[in-house]
C-alpha cells in the first residue's frame, strides 16, 4: 500500500482485518493529512498537528500492518518488487494499491510555481501563514504607502472550493482577527483577490450555490473577478488579460493534476498525468497492480473522470483492497460505483454551500453541513474533539491563538515547492 492519504488509509484499514493478510504500508511522511483544512493551518485558523495523525499510531493495534516511511521510486510489475528511496529500500508484494494522491497543476506554466505556491502540504501551509502575517509586519514598519498596498495584497487563483475557503478565510483574518494587533496599518482594509477564469466560482455546484458562494465572499470584503485569466506571475505581481496586480501574496487553487511520479513507474496516463484504471480500479496491463484517489483516472457512468475529492478516495481504499484480495484469491472483482454523498463549500464563518442529493443549502445550513461532515472525516477521535473546541473558541471570542511566524525568509523557496 503506497500513499497514507484517505483512499491508502481506508484500503489498509480494510486488509487489516483479513485474517492471512499481511500489509506493507509506506508513505514518504509519517503523517496522514486532512488536505480539506489546510486552508484553515494557512489562515492562522488551526495548528499543523490537528489536522494531521501518526501513521504509526493509527495502525498501533494491528499487528499484520508495518509502516515504513519512505518514498516510491521504482516499480517492477513482473518480479513484482517495489522500490523505495531510491532503490535503498525493496519491498516484494502480491498486490500494490498506489495512492500517491495528485500534484498541483500549473497548466503548462511550472515556472509559476516559485511566486505562487499550491496548497497540498503542511509545509506549505505554514509557509503560506507566515508569508501573510510577515507581510502585515513589514507594512506595519513601513512608510511607503505603494509597498504597503502591495504588501496587503492577497491574490488567490482559482474559484473551486479550496481558493474559495482559502480566501473567505483569509477576509476574516484581516477584518475580524489582524485589525485588533496593529497600530500603524488597517489590516481591514488590505485586498483579498479572486481570480477564476470561468464565469462563476464552484464551478461544480449548482448556478444558484456559486451565486450565493459569490455574494458571500463580496460581503467579506472578497474582491471577486469572474473571467479573467492569468499571463504571467512574477516577484510581486500577476498580469491578466485584464491589467496588473501588485500583490506580495499569491496562491495558486486553480487545477489538480496526477501524480508525476506515474510516468517514471511506467505507469500509462491520459489527461492531466492521470492514470486509467479499469472498473475495478486495476491497471491495465499491470498485473496485481491498482490505482485510485488522485492520481488515478476513473470515469463516471457518462465518462467523465470522478473528481479529486476525499469521498472519492475514501470510497475507492475499501473497494481497491477487496479488489486487490479477490484477484490474489483467484476469486473475480468487483466494479467501483461512485455513491456521491454531495459536495460543499464552507465560505467564512456562519457562511457556507452544500449539495445532498437533490437539496441544496446555503448560508448558515450550509456551513453546519460543511461543519459536520468534515469534522467526521478527521480520523484520529483526539483532533476531532481538538478541532471542534478550537472552532467554538473561534466563533465565540473571534481570538485565532495559532498566528505564529515560522522560519525565515531564505527558506521560502525551497518550502513553496514542496
Amino acid at each position: 500500500m503506497v500513499g497514507a492519504g484517505f483512499g491508502g488509509l481506508g484500503a489498509a484499514r480494510w486488509l487489516a482485518r483479513q485474517p492471512g493478510v499481511q500489509v506493507t504500508l509506506v508513505d514518504k511522511r509519517n503523517h496522514h493529512l486532512f488536505q480539506a483544512l489546510l486552508y484553515q493551518v494557512a489562515s492562522a485558523g488551526l495548528n499543523p498537528s490537528e489536522i494531521a495523525s501518526p501513521v504509526r499510531g493509527l495502525f498501533r493495534k494491528s499487528p499484520n500492518v508495518r509502516v515504513i516511511m519512505a518514498e516510491l521510486s521504482a516499480l517492477d510489475a513482473d518480479k513484482k518488487i517495489a522500490y523505495f528511496d531510491e532503490g535503498q529500500i525493496e519491498v516484494a508484494y502480491d498486490a500494490v494499491v498506489l495512492s500517491l494522491g495528485g500534484e498541483t497543476n500549473y497548466f503548462g506554466h511550472p515556472e509559476w510555481a516559485r511566486f505562487a505556491p499550491g496548497l497540498k502540504s503542511i509545509e506549505q501551509a505554514l509557509w503560506l501563514r507566515g508569508h501573510v502575517l510577515e507581510a502585515f509586519e513589514k507594512a506595519e514598519k513601513s512608510q511607503d504607502e505603494a509597498l504597503r498596498r502591495q504588501l496587503m495584497t492577497i491574490v488567490v487563483i482559482g474559484a473551486g472550493p479550496t481558493g474559495v475557503e482559502l480566501s473567505g478565510a483569509f477576509a476574516e483574518l484581516r477584518r475580524h482577527v489582524l485589525r485588533w494587533d496593529f497600530r500603524d496599518i488597517h489590516p481591514e482594509q488590505a485586498r483579498v483577490v479572486l481570480l477564476e477564469g470561468g464565469p462563476r466560482v464552484l464551478a461544480a455546484f449548482p448556478p444558484d450555490l456559486s451565486e450565493a458562494a459569490r455574494l458571500d465572499l463580496e460581503a467579506l470584503g472578497v474582491e471577486v473577478r469572474l473571467s479573467e485569466r492569468v499571463q504571467e506571475i512574477g516577484e510581486g505581481y500577476l498580469v491578466t488579460d485584464q491589467g496588473r496586480i501588485e500583490a506580495h501574496t499569491m496562491v495558486w487553487a486553480a487545477g489538480v493534476s496526477g501524480h508525476p511520479l506515474a510516468a517514471r513507474l511506467g505507469l500509462p496516463t491520459v489527461a492531466a498525468g492521470r492514470v486509467p484504471v479499469l472498473p475495478d480500479l486495476s491497471v491495465a496491463g499491470m498485473d496485481g497492480v491498482f490505482c485510485l484517489g488522485d492520481m488515478c483516472f476513473c470515469p463516471d457512468d457518462q465518462g467523465k473522470p470522478l473528481p479529486g475529492m476525499a469521498p472519492v478516495a475514501m470510497q475507492q481504499g475499501p473497494v481497491a483492497a477487496a479488489n486487490a484480495l479477490a484477484y490474489l484469491q483467484g476469486r473475480p472483482t468487483q466494479p467501483f460505483c461512485y455513491q456521491d454523498p454531495g459536495i460543499m463549500a464552507t465560505v467564512g464563518r456562519t457562511r457556507g454551500v452544500a449539495v445532498l442529493g437533490n437539496r441544496h443549502f446555503s448560508g448558515t445550513r450550509g456551513w453546519f453541513t460543511w461543519l459536520w461532515h468534515h469534522l467526521l472525516r478527521i480520523v484520529d477521535f483526539q483532533n476531532r474533539a481538538l478541532v471542534s473546541a478550537r472552532w467554538a473558541w473561534a466563533y465565540v471570542s473571534w481570538k485565532w491563538g495559532v498566528r505564529l511566524i515560522h522560519g525565515g525568509a531564505g527558506e521560502s523557496q525551497q518550502i513553496k515547492e514542496k
